[in-house]
């Protein structure tokens, strides 16, 4: 029997026992359940401890730190955990991460204090100094760094404030570039840039302390990403199929409650499966086409103006869901209201772009293809149009169904291989066939038979007019609610308490704590190399997990020579835990015949 069809042969014979047993055909004692799965601590959330109120911010400087006694936010010393107890999708290291880069940020303006420098083609977000600015909490995580929500005292609006870490400042650089060279004034479909600044990192490691840093403030997109409402339907998508299974298999184990003439179990209600609103995917096409339009320069209410004229295209190499951003309409302040419009798209993060001359393409192995496209030679403005009808897609299918095998039965599913995604079928069949056939033009295989975007642009925008009226259903509340924009709340006080600790000095004393472990580490282990040398040479056996080999005398006379100091501690220590073998009837220690031959001291074995 093949290797491959052994696991799958394991599973069924596990699940024929199971169904045996349910329908009372066999009988068997029931398995001793395994331990629990212990809790990674990175997702832990920590207590809250006590904290100070803030005061009342005031400065209006564009130049100068807060005094962190007017700071608004929350506080911790340094061994407490500082924030409160909630729900959050960010594990521990994220949330401490990011409270490092907050704190970063304000000790390092604080020493060199630097201006924040508006995007002169934006309107002026009188953002005034740090002390108008309330960090109330954690938008997002990553490696380019943490997004942070700040509300602006000035003007009561709030903005997303990206903190990079230092190993990303040509990423940062490249985005700033982007928005101020090309962007511009920018697009209604485009996420603006407001504000940002860059600073002299005054923390961390010391070799690492002198590097610059950005911090980017940009338009506030209250909706959160698209990605949330995608997965909010994937997931209803795989529990009603769940759920569909767990039916199944009540039903299988009520005929052998019905032989054994028991009760029935229940059979779980279903409910109706729920796919986004064809008009909101209308509505978010036509945005998106239109994004992509104005960042390749090809959009006919952009390309002719003074700032764009002869401008080069934009390609993201980053489009994707987790980077499209929804922002609901000003009036849209309620559930009420929002139930009766959908939010508009925002397309960000462009610390990964390309500027290319008209018509211009990258090579794909430049780009960093990850094989999700069938664009496998270069990348261009047409790669961008199937990269769009993806999103689309899946919105508008299922997701594969999950093999419910392990949550039903217990029984281990087999690992599913990860194929790029591609086209196997037509969408739902509750959407429209003009919808249908507009995502698969533009997701072609051939690049040469695939929609053209100002083509697409014009079907888009036709189609969604004229369904404006008709078709208009709202999204469910969790899909417009905020409760999950908001990864991490900060408690209050705790960012005042953050910019007050001695990071540098945290830092410093854990770069100890990690030395000393290292040096515990190489200490025990050269104890146990003497330890194996001494039972080698009285010819006693060595432990399962000891093995005898030719380096570690090597190693033993390179700690000699190097450090004699620990070599004659250690060296006592192995003494005790293997003493010298005594001659009977004499009581003196002897060394053994291979000792005699080493040249090793007698005072060494003894």
């Amino acid at each position: 029997m093949p290797l491959q069809v052994l696991p799958l042969v394991e599973n069924l014979q596990k699940i024929s026992q199971r169904f045996l047993e349910e329908i009372g055909l066999r009988s068997a004692n029931p398995a001793p359940l395994p331990p629990a799965k212990p809790s990674n601590p990175d997702d832990r959330i920590p207590p809250d401890p006590s904290a100070n109120p803030p005061d009342d911010p005031s400065d209006h400087s564009s130049y100068h730190t807060p005094d962190p006694s007017s700071s608004s936010s929350n506080s911790d010393s340094f061994h407490t955990p500082p924030s409160p107890d909630q729900e959050s999708s960010l594990s521990k290291r994220d949330i401490r991460e990011s409270e490092a880069r907050l704190a970063h940020f304000y000790q390092s303006l604080k020493k060199t204090p630097k201006s924040i420098r508006r995007n002169k083609w934006r309107e002026d977000p009188r953002l005034g100094g740090l002390k108008n600015q309330v960090f109330e909490g954690i938008l997002g995580v990553g490696g380019f760094g943490s997004v942070f929500l700040v509300l602006n005292t000035l003007t009561q609006k709030r903005s997303p404030t990206l903190i990079a870490t230092r190993n990303l400042l040509s990423k940062r650089y490249r985005e700033n570039r982007c928005h101020l060279q090309y962007i511009k004034s920018g697009h209604p479909h485009i996420c603006a840039l407001d504000a940002f600044l860059d600073f002299t990192s005054q923390f961390g490691a010391q070799e690492e302390r002198g590097m610059v840093m950005f911090a980017s403030y940009y338009e506030y997109c209250d909706g959160g990403d698209l990605y949330r409402i995608l997965r909010g339907y994937q997931e209803g998508h795989q529990l009603l199929d769940l759920a569909v299974q767990r039916r199944h298999m009540v039903r299988i184990a009520n005929l052998g409650r019905q032989m054994r003439h028991e009760e029935y179990l229940q059979v779980p209600a279903l409910h109706d499966r729920h796919y986004p609103p064809e008009l909101f995917l209308w509505h978010i096409f036509s945005q998106l086409i239109s994004a992509i339009l104005f960042l390749h320069n090809e959009h006919p209410d952009y390309n002719t103006r003074p700032e764009h004229k002869n401008r080069g295209m934009i390609i993201t190499m980053d489009l994707a869901p987790q980077n499209v951003f929804l922002k609901w309409p000003p009036h849209a302040s309620t559930l009420e209201a929002r139930s009766k419009v959908y939010p508009d798209i925002k397309v960000g993060d462009f610390g990964t772009a390309n500027f290319l001359p008209p018509g211009g393409r990258i090579d794909a192995e430049e780009g960093g293809d990850d094989g999700t496209t069938p664009d496998k030679d270069y990348y261009d403005a047409q790669t961008d149009v199937w990269t769009v009808g993806l999103m689309i897609y899946n919105f508008a299918t299922r997701p594969p169904v999950v093999d419910a095998a392990e949550e039903i039965l217990g029984v281990p599913s087999a690992p599913v291989k990860k194929v790029a995604p591609a086209v196997k079928g037509d969408i739902a069949g509750n959407y429209s066939a003009q919808l249908n056939k507009v995502i698969r033009a533009a997701m072609k295989d051939e690049r040469e038979k695939r929609i053209e975007e100002k083509k697409l642009g014009r079907i888009l925008q036709e189609g969604y007019k004229i369904r404006i009226p008709l078709m208009f259903k709202s999204l469910p509340d969790w899909a417009i609610s905020q409760e999950k924009v908001l990864k991490y709340r900060f408690s209050e006080g705790h960012v005042r308490e953050l910019w007050e600790r001695d990071w540098n000095l945290a830092i410093a004393e854990e770069e100890a704590a990690e030395a000393a472990a290292v040096e515990d580490e190489e200490r025990v282990y050269n104890l146990m190399l003497l330890v194996k040398e001494r039972k080698l040479r009285f010819g006693i056996e060595l432990d399962e997990d000891e093995s005898d080999d030719e380096q570690h005398p090597t190693w033993i006379q390179g700690l000699r020579d190097e450090n004699p100091e620990l070599y004659a501690e250690l060296l006592a220590e192995a003494k005790l835990k293997v003493p010298s073998p005594k001659v009977p009837g004499l009581g003196k220690k002897v060394p053994s015949p291979e000792v005699m031959d080493s040249g090793e001291s007698e005072e060494d074995l003894a």
